[in-house]
């Protein structure tokens, strides 16, 4: 598996979030079990009413639903309280970032960099996350670096998705479900496509930051790339705690996919009951897909015959591990955002996908030759820090990214019914753009040659014929 370095690494932190009124459930929706103001939390669920629902003498299968148009009982981090302004904090001294990007993102939100100079430091600032709240210095700022200008043009998805937008291919009603941790519900972005919310067990009842990114990726109003689309959405996590999966020796890490067996069997319970034109039509799970050992991690198998029962039905599941599911082979792009992103001319491998091929014993030719290569860093996306909260990603994980492709699967959906994801990626690779790409990452000058370019409007037009 290519990226495992990135589970490792992709710790995520709890954060403030607040959770407004929502809208009603469709009429088509399988009804929840009401909701009681003692509910027990997630892992704990009482089925209910929910369709299937055990006998009494048998354990639930499936989790309370806590989404029926408003979070019905309070859940900590979610809850229905105003959240107190962020604090501006002080970042750790530049010398900690070192003269270069190590992998990961630099977390500038919050922060007061005001007495700070950033002139010699432009490849951490190619890489850091930020937020409307962070304060920037008056001057330090190496040239190419406009902190208010990439808040707003990376909202921007490119390559001509804001015109297919415009022309009313948005994903509507087409049904996305999405497994994740916990997100802002109430988020400005996300509120109005979020049809069902449902918990299982979670690492905590704290908003994830990256996954309510990625949902706004997936289905945002302003930043998403099917903001039509109806989100389902099942928080669940891969293991009992963080700290189970963080061991810096990854042969140590102790996964449990119980509750994704449970989310995976849920959404097969739902579109049992749903007319074909209502069905979910994609599962995204911001997560590779992390089966070793021998036994295998508990409800390791149970998950993975969950989705491939999904995806007999024609669900196509999305995650980082395309490569290792569908043969769908992907890699990035990072768009320069002070030119115009509907120009492919305008961007540059993504930093990831140069770290890799740089870092490793990759062949970089056969492997640019083979891969699909779609806008991935350089967004601003939905923030946990609140309902209005935005940050700016100069560096995007893949698990986020990837909920690019599943959004303009649904965009995809919408012209087309008929779509297989087989048909879709081959029209991928038919309609892309083959270019050469010129990236100057650390240490290092190089040439890409990029067999396959993503051309979204072009692969719509085929499906529109």
């Amino acid at each position: 598996m290519k990226r495992t370095v990135a589970v490792l690494l992709c710790l995520l932190l709890p954060a403030l979030a607040a959770c407004q009124s929502q809208p009603a459930l469709p009429a088509n929706l399988p009804t929840p079990p009401p909701a009681v103001s003692d509910a027990p939390l997630a892992g704990q669920a009482n089925a209910g009413a929910v369709a299937n629902a055990p006998q009494s003498n048998q354990p639930a299968s499936v989790a309370i639903s806590t989404f029926q148009g408003s979070i019905q009982r309070q859940v900590p981090g979610l809850g229905m309280d105003p959240q107190p302004p962020m604090e501006l904090k002080a970042p750790a001294p530049m010398t900690d970032y070192g003269g270069g990007p190590d992998y990961g993102d630099v977390d500038f939100c919050n922060m007061d960099m005001s007495g700070l100079d950033f002139t010699n430091f432009a490849s951490t600032l190619a890489l850091c996350s930020f937020n409307e709240n962070t304060k920037w210095p008056t001057g330090g700022l190496p040239d190419g670096f406009e902190p208010a200008l990439f808040l707003e043009n990376g909202k921007n998805r490119g390559l001509g998705v804001e015109s297919l937008h415009k022309q009313g291919i948005t994903g509507k009603g087409i049904g996305i479900a999405m497994v994740g941790e916990p997100i802002v519900t109430g988020h400005q972005e996300i509120k109005d496509n979020l049809v069902d919310y449902e918990e299982f067990d979670t690492f905590s009842k704290d908003a994830d930051p990256m996954c309510t990114a990625a949902a706004s990726l997936l289905v945002g109003k302003t930043v998403g790339m099917a903001p039509d689309a109806k989100l389902y959405y099942f928080a669940a996590a891969p293991a009992k705690s963080w700290d189970d999966i963080s061991h810096q020796d990854w042969t140590q890490d102790v996964f449990d996919y119980t509750s994704y067996a449970e989310a995976f069997n849920r959404i097969l319970d739902i579109n049992s009951q749903l007319s074909d034109a209502d069905k979910i039509r994609i599962v995204y799970v911001p997560r590779y897909w992390w089966g070793f050992g021998d036994p295998l991690p508990p409800g390791y198998m149970d998950w993975l015959t969950a989705s491939e029962k999904l995806k007999a039905t024609g669900v196509f599941i999305v995650s980082p591990s395309l490569r290792g599911e569908y043969s769908f082979g992907t890699e990035g792009l990072k768009p320069n955002l002070l030119e115009d992103i509907d120009d492919l001319s305008n961007y540059t491998v993504s930093f990831e996908t140069d770290f890799y091929l740089q870092n490793f014993n990759y062949d970089a030719m056969a492997w640019t030759a083979q891969s699909l290569f779609y806008p991935t860093d350089g967004m601003t996306l939905a923030g946990a820090g609140g309902t209005d909260d935005y940050r700016y990603y100069g560096f995007v994980y893949e698990d986020i990214a990837c909920a690019y492709l599943a959004g303009l699967y649904a965009m995809t959906c919408q012209v087309n019914s008929s779509v297989t994801p087989e048909s879709w990626w081959q029209a991928l690779k038919d309609t892309s753009a083959t270019m050469t790409l010129h990236n100057t990452g650390v240490n290092h000058d190089k040439d890409y040659n990029v067999k396959y370019a993503i051309v979204p409007a072009k692969m719509i037009a085929q499906f529109q014929q």
